[in-house]
């Protein structure tokens, strides 16, 4: 693929805006400046921007409209650094469109803004700049992209996993030889500084890919050699093409990388992550300071409750009449659930035909049941993902959400309704929610280049290597195809505190590096879901008897 090919990287960053000399400067002393529009004024100031007069009246007034300011000036800041700004000053019509055009626009609140829904189509693309040191907000996505951007996904992987990687203990070089807390200090190699180098026992950072058929090579920004995998000892994981690894072993002298260990990268805490890059929104709901993430917490303690539920087949009978049970049960609770997440497919049937004309009847008959919950319909939001075969989506992701023809009905029965796309990302108080709906159990055995540990259950393993990788879907793209510019949806950087896979797999749950892991399986087949507990951080099996 080439991925060692270094691109351009005369982007802004986002961490830092260098002050312009020549930027036109509005003195906060002149005219009537209240606190709240010096306060903007400084804010913007401090970054190297200045807002014309109009400009910085329509920031206060946006802000006015929001609960906490300080998130959203810095939210706004972020937006307006993102490469097109040609100027140190910002104009009223760009602040006027950052503000029309914010990634984040849905709350499960009324008035409150504790639960936020991302619109991932419209998420910040951010970029690592390896000369910078730093991630700067990268061009508009664009679907029609053309060929290099193939090629960025894998580099963009590649340089996130190693800016990671310089600050993991294991992989820090030592600031002072004789320092003991460095003694197990290892030095990642570049593949090109191996040549020559036979025989030595060194460790290196690389992608396996295939550049020949059915031989795989090793490749990282400077080289790549075929690589021998057969005698090597795997550590946990699901080892793909595409799959970032660690290795340990020795370059042979027919120029061969014979592995003797080969391992997933170590997940770096999100704390660390937050500490080093406190500027940054990586998950698209807006940045958190330290005190907003403390105020929310308190929040969390509240006995909410998140209902997940998939494979949903809305034209069999039994699936109706186990959802009316379900709901029976919650709407009989002082606390009804929070939201419940029905994520596709919604039809056992694959022919498009029949997904298009009875889609819109199935949702008017569930809505229909939902009527007469009112517990439900006036305190819970009911939240719909599409699945990988549902009508009107193709086979790449992230996918859109649903056309609103098909809710109508629904919504007129449950008003609090939401369309979301897959996949999914929720922000619930100080924690960060990814759901996704795709056969991962299915892509990642059909592309294992070698066996896993079978001690672990194979969705421990996909788990693992998921968070591991930073990434939904670390298959290759002939199995699973991506939008090219649109890879950033799917990252997992930092590690989010709740992760559902939505997979044609058996319901189970498990907590890997902090992120509670969860399957709800077939709801349709096995009656099956997960309720998910934010005040305690844990997932709970559920299951409806199935309807003879």
């Amino acid at each position: 693929v080439g991925i060692w090919r270094e691109g351009s990287t005369d982007c802004k960053r986002v961490a830092t805006v260098s002050p312009f000399a020549s930027a036109t400067r509005l003195d906060p002393q002149q005219g009537e400046m209240d606190a709240k529009g010096r306060k903007v004024h400084q804010a913007f100031r401090s970054r190297g921007m200045m807002l014309e007069r109009n400009a910085l009246e329509r920031a206060v007034k946006h802000l006015e409209t929001c609960e906490s300011v300080d998130r959203e000036l810095m939210a706004l800041m972020d937006s307006v650094g993102d490469g097109t700004l040609n100027s140190a000053v910002v104009t009223d019509e760009q602040i006027k469109n950052i503000i029309e055009s914010t990634a984040v626009d849905r709350t499960l609140d009324e008035g409150q803004s504790t639960s936020v829904l991302v619109d991932v189509f419209r998420m910040p693309r951010l970029l690592w700049d390896p000369v910078r040191k730093t991630f700067y907000h990268g061009n508009t996505p664009n679907i029609a992209a053309d060929a290099s951007s193939k090629i960025d996904i894998f580099r963009q992987r590649l340089h996130i996993i190693q800016q990671r990687l310089s600050r993991h203990p294991l992989f820090s070089k030592p600031q002072f030889s004789l320092a003991e807390e460095h003694q197990e200090y290892i030095e990642l190699k570049q593949l090109q500084s191996l040549v020559g180098d036979t025989g030595g026992r060194r460790y290196v950072l690389g992608m396996l890919v295939k550049v020949e058929d059915d031989r795989l090579f090793l490749e990282d920004f400077s080289a790549k050699f075929p690589i021998e995998i057969r005698h090597a000892s795997m550590a946990d994981g699901v080892y793909t093409e595409n799959s970032i690894v660690v290795v340990e072993g020795s370059l042979r002298h027919d120029g061969v990388f014979e592995a003797v260990a080969i391992g997933m990268p170590p997940v770096e805490p999100k704390t660390v992550t937050w500490e080093t890059f406190e500027d940054v929104d990586f998950f698209g709901a807006g940045r958190l300071s330290k005190d907003d993430r403390e105020g929310l917490k308190l929040r969390e303690a509240e006995d909410q409750i998140f209902v997940v539920l998939s494979d949903v087949f809305l034209e069999e009978g039994t699936t109706m009449a186990m959802l009316k049970t379900l709901f029976e049960g919650f709407n009989a609770s002082e606390v009804p659930p929070k939201a419940f997440f029905f994520m596709g497919n919604f039809s056992r049937s694959r022919r498009p035909g029949d997904d298009m004309y009875t889609l819109k009847e199935h949702m008017g008959k569930l809505g229909k049941i939902v009527k007469g919950f009112k517990n439900l319909v006036e305190n819970s939001t009911f939240i719909f993902m599409p699945g990988p075969d549902d009508h009107g989506m193709n086979s790449i992701i992230p996918r859109p959400p649903f056309p609103e023809l098909f809710f109508r009905d629904l919504k007129e029965a449950a008003p609090k309704v939401m369309l979301a796309p897959n996949p999914c990302r929720l922000r619930y108080c100080a924690q960060e929610m990814v759901l996704f709906r795709q056969d991962l159990h299915v892509r990642m055995r059909r592309s294992a280049q070698a066996a896993t540990n079978k001690n672990q259950s194979y969705f421990d393993h996909i788990m693992t290597t998921l968070l591991h990788q930073g990434h939904l879907c670390p298959a290759p793209l002939q199995g699973q195809p991506i939008h090219w510019e649109l890879d950033h949806t799917l990252y997992l950087y930092p590690t989010p505190d709740v992760l559902v896979l939505g997979d044609n797999a058996p319901v189970t749950s498990s907590n890997h590096h902090g992120c509670v892991c969860m399957c709800p399986g077939s709801f349709s087949d096995r009656g099956t879901f997960m309720v998910y507990r934010p005040s305690t951080q844990t997932a709970e099996t559920s299951s409806i008897p199935m309807q003879s």
